[in-house]
């Protein structure tokens, strides 16, 4: 769940599945003569599309904070997170298993971040550490069972933990754009990292208005395009409840969101 505060006080609510959904739009413009597309494109760009529906369930009955204020995703309690991913991966297996690697890929590298974070609090980084013991077996077992995949063979990573490996690079870089965009946009942003046909590079994100932004240098094929999400708008900042909560969710209004993309200077 992506909390935005609105500038008139209101509160815009984004799914996680919904802004992967967004992550997919991009992905699918993504790659010109300069900017490789995403390969092997079909098992990347499902990715791209379902990295985050492990998060459906807590989604449909979501939950407020101790304050009563809906949580942002980087809020969520551990045992939410984990088990979000968890059932995440078997979502995206249950369609290819080279996505799930993916996903489970992503999921490792974000963890890991968390655990460098959750230094103090040993009951965390417990459970973290035991999920990313999880996670690695799973990504070596996928890995052994489509290295021979005439498809999948050629494209896969060389550790459980890749820092250099194209295609969770590309998935963490559609993840991070759609993040940037859910969560409002105000000023210019520089993403590293960024792989050309040549080698690495940095693309700056910035805002035109409320719903324009411009990239440069350029990722995508066409010129300019516009991508989508919904979210809903709460009128209220605090909820008495969970119940309370999932109630006016049930009845706040539809905000339609359109991103269009345009080159930069």
């Amino acid at each position: 769940m992506i909390r935005r505060i609105e500038s008139d006080g209101t509160i815009l609510i984004i799914t996680q599945p919904a802004h992967a959904w967004l992550s997919g739009q991009i992905a699918e413009r993504w790659g010109n003569a300069n900017f490789p597309t995403p390969e092997p494109r079909e098992a990347l760009l499902l990715a791209a599309y379902c990295h985050d529906a492990g998060w459906a369930e807590w989604e449909a009955m979501p939950r407020v904070r101790s304050d009563g204020r809906p949580p942002n995703f980087t809020e969520m309690e551990v045992d939410d997170q984990l088990a979000n991913w968890r059932r995440g991966i078997r979502i995206a297996n249950s369609f290819n298993s080279y996505a799930a690697m993916l996903v489970a890929l992503h999921a490792t590298a974000l963890l890991r971040g968390q655990l460098a974070a959750a230094s103090d609090l040993p009951e965390t980084r417990d459970k973290i550490e035991m999920f990313l013991a999880e996670s690695a077996q799973l990504i070596e077992r996928f890995t052994r069972e489509l290295r021979h995949h005439p498809r999948y063979g050629s494209a896969l990573p060389a550790s459980p933990a890749p820092k250099d490996f194209v295609p969770l690079r590309m998935l963490q870089l559609w993840d991070l754009i759609s993040l940037l965009l859910c969560g409002g946009l105000s000023e210019a942003r520089h993403i590293e990292n960024v792989p050309t046909h040549e080698a690495l590079t940095k693309i700056t994100l910035s805002p035109i208005g409320a719903e324009m932004c411009s990239l440069s240098p350029w990722p995508f094929g066409p010129d300019s395009f516009t991508a989508h999400v919904d979210g809903r708008r709460l009128t209220r900042a605090t909820l008495e409840s969970d119940d309370d909560f999932r109630a006016a969710l049930a009845g706040a209004e539809w905000q339609a969101l359109a991103f269009t993309f345009v080159r930069g200077g």
